[in-house]
């Protein structure tokens, strides 16, 4: 049942339910391999279905999401860099929160063919699964202290996403 639930939180909820599931297998109390594979099928499957729901929908329709009305200005944004860098930027959306699932609606009203689509959605997903858990193994090489550990590791999750978000803003919207 805990799989089933975590599975469940992965393709709805993301980040919030894997990154406390990443600690819980590194002290044993999941399992590692289960989380890696449920949480890359969950990530891809819901990455699929904002995808697909673009693809299919209006973008009139579109535009009027919530998610989409809250972050005009970065989904306007994000849509011009993809006619740029859409490969890139669907790659980097993985490690920048925030944009993920813009990302995807974007890559599906722009109609990014399925097949390249998906090798770098799950290229994008399984890099980060693995920098996600060098990271969070790391830090529990170095500390006893799970409360330390746990704050080192949110803090390296956060200086990437920062870094990534800077070195794509620097890069790829002034170019």
């Amino acid at each position: 049942m805990t799989y089933v639930l975590f599975f469940i939180g992965m393709f709805f909820l993301g980040e919030t339910v894997l990154l406390p599931a990443i600690y819980l297998s590194l002290v044993g109390q999941m399992s590692i391999v289960a989380v890696v594979i449920l949480s890359t099928i969950a990530n891809l499957l819901s990455d699929l279905a904002w995808y697909f729901a673009a693809r299919l929908l209006p973008i009139d329709n579109i535009k009027k999401w919530k998610r989409v009305e809250r972050h005009q200005e970065t989904f306007t944004k994000l849509g011009l860099l993809l006619n740029r860098h859409e490969y890139y930027i669907l790659f980097a959306s993985k490690f920048v929160y925030g944009t993920r699932i813009l990302v995807q609606i974007i890559c599906g009203t722009r109609r990014t063919p399925l097949g390249k689509y998906f090798i770098v959605n799950l290229a994008g997903t399984i890099l980060y699964l693995a920098f996600l858990y060098t990271a969070a193994f790391g830090v529990n090489k170095l500390s006893t202290n799970f409360y330390a550990e746990v704050l080192i590791f949110i803090g390296l999750v956060a200086a990437m996403n920062l870094i990534i978000r800077w070195i794509t803003e620097k890069r790829w919207f002034q170019s």
